[in-house]
């Protein structure tokens, strides 16, 4: 089988067009590449450059690169481009016979093939992705390699095809196909997030200038130039005229209490009582005046009128004063000059303190009812300016990212850059033929399965099939054993095997009957569980062995039984009462002469009942097995039964085993075989002598 599996090699093969292999080495830069983002301290993650690696060959490897390059490539064999390994191609010979070039000698893609490679139709389409031509794609990707050089940064491609020109055509459009392919997609990728953010930060920048615009046309409406400095000073004055009012009120207090006390201990005379009618009235309009300056004062009002008339009031009630030098001394002895003078001046007080006190009111109410104005504006400049600092976060933020995606664009289309470090290599010599290590595979390869599949058989063999097995798998004693009988040209060596094998049972059958009893008869039982165990040929072929050596035999057979007729040969019915036989007269009558040994086949025990009785009268129980078939439950419980109430202890005699099988049990036989089957024999076993 080995030696057909290679020759079958050799004529599928023998024919087999000749190769040539175009090479090509790419620097990528993708680990040791300088980058925008890399740097002295930068490391190297290993799976990022995996991954790299991985999508730079799969890019090439892809079915838009390939189908690219093909429809170039086939695109130029319209334009003339000969190939001579195609000339008998039919698909060749139709695209030669499109030549679209001009009157210039300018030649472009025939029209129409980008659509039907769209569309899934036309001859390019179904050339490309349905032929089993060189050009369909499936063949192209089959022949297309591209591997990583090692741990560098170099990938190296190569491709396989019965024409050295069209090997060295399809690598050069590959390398720069792929690599436009490859830059595109970086491109595309990074191009689109900066497009994206772009446009987000252009509408982040008008959200943000709109919020500027609020907080100044707010300012400009409600006169804020800075609410939170106002406020404060708003806070302050407010302050200030609280306690100024305080001290006021305090002042006017105390000048009342003085006045009273004043005009209570003093009592003067009608002409003092009626000069201090009159002052009083000169002093009520010279508080009254006197308030009024005080408010155009502070309001930055002229008062011009008011202060003449003050003056002129100030005269009058001097001379009021100048009328009471009469009366000298007071009531209590007080000096009346002096208490008029103090009195005059508590009272001059009393009218400042009342006119500054209103004004102080005054002022206040003015700073309450602008905490009212500034008071809704505080929230309202707090909401404009929480959405300015939002518009200014989300635009710096999206600014920042801008900036990170541009540059992310640029150092992509700095380390996405590859160059062709080694162009391909135009093929002047073809493939080395592979036809010898192809057919030695074949051979090797047919070997194993077969040797495999032999020790497999006989790993998982449950079978009977050796003496050895036999005796391990049904407890029994093993005295003999036949070889399968075949019909060959080594008839003379098997019949041979069958004659030795015969001879070792029988006297080992001998051997038993010696060690029972020596009665007039010997009883030995041949039994078996199923049909076609090969009792019949035993008995007869042992009963000539027997006879020869000088005892007399009888063999017993069932009828209906298929038996090799002879004169000692004798066949008995079964009837319904052998199950309970109990000695061989009760199965059929047999004469003196007769009672020798006696070989009885008993019917298979799967079919008829087991006559326990007869077995226990019996010298000698043989068990008929075949080697090929398996040890089931049906015969292990038969012999635990034949066992267990006959009291016996059967034997067992193996038929149809292989003479491979049967070697450690009786010797090598003398075979004539070649020095290479005894040689590997010898090998097999071990046996170097």
């Amino acid at each position: 089988m080995p030696l057909l599996a290679a020759m079958l090699v050799f004529f599928m093969m023998k024919n087999q067009a000749e190769e040539f292999v175009s090479k090509s080495v790419i620097y990528t830069g993708l680990v040791s590449g300088f980058d925008l983002e890399s740097g002295s301290e930068a490391k190297l993650d290993y799976h990022v450059v995996n991954s790299g690696f991985d999508n730079l060959i799969n890019t090439i490897r892809s079915r838009e690169t390939l189908k690219d390059v093909v429809v170039e490539l086939l695109a130029g064999i319209v334009c003339g481009t000969e190939y001579a390994a195609f000339e008998e191609n039919e698909w060749y010979q139709k695209l030669k016979q499109q030549n679209s070039s001009d009157a210039n000698g300018t030649c472009d893609q025939p029209d129409g093939w980008a659509q039907d490679v769209e569309r899934g139709t036309g001859d390019i389409y179904n050339l490309l992705f349905t032929s089993q031509t060189e050009v369909s794609l499936d063949k192209i990707g089959q022949r297309l390699s591209v591997k990583r050089v090692a741990l560098s940064d170099l990938l190296e491609t190569s491709f396989t095809a019965s024409d050295a020109q069209f090997a060295y055509d399809f690598l050069t459009v590959l390398n720069s196909s792929f690599i436009d392919r490859y830059q595109y997609i970086k491109r595309k990728e990074v191009g689109s997030v900066v497009e994206y953010f772009e446009s987000e930060t252009k509408r982040s920048f008008d959200r943000l200038q709109t919020s500027v615009n609020e907080i100044r046309d707010f300012g400009t409406e409600n006169r804020v130039i800075n609410y939170y400095e106002q406020t404060k000073a708003i806070a302050g004055q407010k302050e200030l005229i609280d306690q100024q009012i305080q001290q006021e009120t305090m002042n006017l207090e105390s000048a009342k209490s003085a006045v009273q006390d004043l005009e209570t201990r003093m009592k003067a005379s009608s002409e003092i009582r009626e000069a201090g009618t009159e002052l009083m009235r000169l002093r009520k309009q010279y508080a009254s005046l006197t308030s009024s300056a005080v408010l155009a004062q502070t309001s930055q009002k002229e008062g011009s009128e008011d202060a003449q008339q003050l003056v002129d009031l100030a005269a009058q009630i001097k001379e009021g004063v100048a009328t009471l030098y009469d009366a000298r001394y007071s009531k209590e002895g007080l000096v009346i000059t002096d208490a008029i003078e103090k009195w005059m001046n508590e009272v001059v007080s009393v009218a400042q303190s009342e006119a500054s006190l209103a004004v102080l009111k005054a002022r206040k109410r003015e700073y309450i009812k602008t905490y009212d104005d500034f008071a809704p504006l505080g929230s309202t400049l707090s909401m404009l300016e929480r959405e300015l600092d939002i518009a200014e976060n989300e635009y710096l933020e999206l600014l920042h990212s801008l900036n990170q995606a541009r540059m992310r664009q640029q150092n992509i289309e700095v380390s996405s850059s590859m160059e062709v470090l080694d162009p391909p290599s135009f093929p002047h010599e073809s493939l080395p033929s592979k036809l010898k290590m192809l057919m030695a595979m074949s051979f090797i390869v047919c070997l194993i399965l077969i040797i495999s599949l032999i020790v497999a058989l006989e790993i998982f063999d449950e079978s009977l099939r050796s003496p050895i097995t036999a005796r391990a798998k049904t407890g029994m004693e093993v005295i003999g054993f036949l070889p399968r009988i075949e019909t060959s040209k080594e008839e003379e060596w098997h019949q041979t095997l069958v004659s030795r094998c015969l001879a070792i049972f029988a006297a080992r059958l001998k051997t038993n009957l010696s060690s029972k009893s020596q009665d007039t008869t010997q009883l030995v039982c041949v039994v078996s569980t199923s049909k076609g165990e090969g009792k019949s040929f035993l008995i007869e072929q042992v009963r000539k062995i027997l006879t020869e050596s000088g005892r007399k035999v009888i063999c017993l057979t069932p009828e209906g039984h298929e038996a090799i007729v002879s004169e000692d040969s004798k066949s008995y019915e079964i009837t319904r009462e052998f199950g309970s036989a109990q000695m061989i007269d009760d199965v059929m009558s047999l004469t003196e002469n007769d009672r020798t040994t006696i070989l009885m086949e008993l019917p298979p025990f799967s079919e008829n009942e087991i006559p326990i009785s007869l077995l226990q009268a019996a010298a000698s129980v043989v068990w008929v097995a075949c080697a090929d078939r398996l040890w089931t439950e049906l015969e292990k419980d038969t012999y635990s039964f034949v066992r267990e109430k006959a009291n016996i202890e059967p034997v067992l005699c193996l038929n149809k085993v292989e003479a491979v099988h049967l070697e450690p049990s009786i010797g090598e036989v003398t075979k004539s075989r070649s020095v290479a089957r005894r040689f590997t024999k010898k090998l097999l076993r071990r046996n170097f002598s």
